[in-house]
């Protein structure tokens, strides 16, 4: 059974079900993180207290509620008041992933990972993008966040692209990421502007370039110092502005 990257200190295992109504639970059940229901939504947090192996209390033990137990040890509850979600909407190939934890705004994106292998695909940012493999039509998406109330939070959720691949993104405001940005950055165009400015704080543009209009767009900025910028998109609805950090 392949635990890398899981078997870390505290680490509190949820599972993700996207705008449900979180449900209390009685108790909390040992199990090792990649035995879950998906089914199910698990909200609560919960530092793992239990003998899950019969070994020292805590070894590799992770505790969330509703999901499937492998071992027949209970957890002691302990609810620290995290709670983890995401949103997401695929466009071809590509998943466009949003944290929307309840305390997202006070919140530290730690990382995103695509399951099937651990691999970390983005780090530090309220959003990211995930290039699907395309033979594959089930994986499994991870985020993992440090919580204002000081516990980390690491919530899965099963994407499976034969349901999921005409659902529409949220039409809202743009929005720029990675941030900070290394690279490339991505827009979420919902207001298909057409023009894109980037500026350094002391006022001089830097980069000046049209945008095609279409919903997701990718800009490569590699050509950018590390710094602070101004990152400017505009079209018929007017402009928009974000401040990004090259690294």
């Amino acid at each position: 059974m392949k635990r890398t990257k899981l078997l870390s200190p505290l680490l509190a295992t949820v599972l993700l079900a996207i705008f449900l109504t979180p449900a209390r639970t009685q108790e909390a059940i040992c199990v090792d993180s990649s035995h879950y229901n998906p089914e199910l939504a698990c909200y609560l947090i919960y530092i793992p207290l239990c003998t899950c192996n019969g070994a020292n209390p805590g070894n590799d033990c992770f505790a969330f509620k509703d999901g499937l137990s492998c071992w027949s040890q209970k957890c002691e509850l302990i609810d620290l008041g995290c709670e983890v979600a995401f949103s997401y909407a695929i466009d071809g190939d590509q998943l466009m992933l949003k944290d929307e934890s309840p305390t997202a705004d006070g919140d530290e994106v730690a990382y995103w990972e695509w399951q099937n292998n651990y691999e970390t695909f983005a780090m530090e940012s309220p959003e990211a993008v995930l290039n699907m493999p395309p033979e594959q039509t089930k994986f499994k998406v991870s985020l993992s966040i440090r919580t204002a109330q000081g516990c980390i939070a690491y919530c899965t959720y099963l994407i499976d692209r034969t349901i999921d691949s005409g659902r529409e993104l949220t039409e809202a405001e743009p929005s720029v990421f990675p941030n900070p940005l290394n690279g490339v950055l991505h827009i979420r165009n919902t207001f298909h502007c057409q023009r894109l400015r980037i500026y350094s704080l002391d006022g001089r543009r830097q980069l000046d370039q049209p945008l095609r209009g279409a919903l997701q767009e990718r800009v490569g900025v590699g050509q950018l110092s590390p710094g602070i910028y101004l990152v400017e998109i505009s079209g018929e609805k007017g402009a928009r502005t974000f401040k990004v950090m090259v690294r």
